[in-house]
């Protein structure tokens, strides 16, 4: 187990699930399909099991399933999916997406319930499995049942077998969908701040990752400001930003997954769905930094002095575009660069 000092290394303010995610991936496996290891989502509830992914992708199910039956009862329409395809995602990336649905789920438990939201379990484990991953959507999944007794729902929802060759790039599509599921529900969604802050944090470490080099401007200049941006033309750059991330990790040795959107009407991208999209990016510049030799802590972003619109996200993305445009060099020029070789 890590000592929890590691996860000081992402100083965000209210950012539970970023910090769990790069404590964890600071000492990890590749993940294989299946695994035994020591949990503990909360102090004092350790469990020990074997479980593969077709368990995560079962328990998934029966979270969304349990969604659906607290839409009907708000009276709501289901959401317009998004589809997007992922394919080669390790455990790690599925780990940390189910900790946006869990703390959705939280949200949402607090919206109906007025009390508290719980923390979120920091897990720091040698390696990432699907155990870890099953976890926290256990959890997730309990703050949804909270919801559901709250409304007085009788009805249940049955876990089913799934094919046991269920991979992690099913999990996380499910996943995903969950998410948008739940942003369906919530009376407060997340805003352009949210995403904002998101993506201010990614700079943060893409500017660490720059130091490395000498020469590099780990602080761009940001581009024009261009007024009347959506949070759809947010959410496509930031697809985009991704595919750059990607590109950076193969060229350095490493991988990720790779995230492919269909094309999708404008107005049923929101800013909830941007914030899903800044989370991953995130969620791999943290991953790369963390492969650095003593990696220090990145400090938050600082708190824009006047409201967020979409247009002010643009531009931040634009900030950190530049940044990843100058790793993509660095790292097509210095492959081993992560290692220090």
């Amino acid at each position: 187990m890590l000592s929890l000092d590691r996860a000081r290394l992402c100083r965000r303010r209210g950012a539970a699930a970023a910090c769990a995610f790069l404590a964890l991936t600071m000492s990890f496996g590749s993940g294989s399909a299946e695994g035994r290891v020591t949990i503990s989502t909360n102090p004092g509830s350790p469990a020990e099991g074997f479980i593969s992914s077709a368990d995560v992708l079962a328990r998934v199910d029966v979270l969304r399933d349990e969604l659906d039956l607290i839409r009907r009862e708000m009276g709501e329409p289901p959401p317009t999916l998004i589809e997007i395809i992922v394919r080669g995602a390790q455990p790690r990336e599925t780990y940390f997406h189910a900790y946006t649905v869990s703390d959705k789920a939280h949200r949402l438990a607090f919206e109906f319930t007025g009390r508290p939201e719980r923390p979120l379990g920091i897990l720091l484990a040698a390696e990432t499995t699907p155990v870890n991953v099953y976890a926290v959507v256990s959890e997730a999944l309990e703050s949804i049942r909270s919801v559901k007794r709250a409304l007085d729902i009788s009805q249940s929802v049955q876990e089913q077998v799934h094919d046991p060759r269920t991979t992690s790039s099913q999990v996380l599509s499910a996943i995903i969908q969950a998410n948008r599921e739940l942003n369906n529900l919530l009376y407060q969604e997340y805003s352009p701040l949210d995403v904002h802050e998101q993506v201010s944090v990614s700079i943060n470490f893409a500017a660490r990752l720059l130091e490395q080099f000498a020469g590099s401007t780990p602080e761009p200049d940001p581009p024009a400001f261009e007024r009347g941006k959506t949070s759809a033309d947010v959410f496509n750059r930031l697809v985009l930003l991704f595919e750059d991330i990607s590109a950076i990790a193969q060229s350095s040795g490493e991988s990720t997954m790779v995230l492919k959107v269909r094309p999708t009407a404008p107005a049923n991208l929101t800013s909830s769905d941007a914030h899903d999209i800044a989370s991953m990016l995130f969620a791999e510049l943290a991953y790369l930094y963390s492969l650095l030799k003593d990696p220090e802590a990145v400090d938050e972003p600082r708190y824009p002095p006047h409201r967020i619109l979409p247009s002010h996200v643009y531009q931040q993305a634009g900030v950190l575009e530049a940044q990843l445009d100058q790793l993509k060099g660095y790292a097509d020029e210095f492959p081993t660069w992560l290692t220090g070789q």
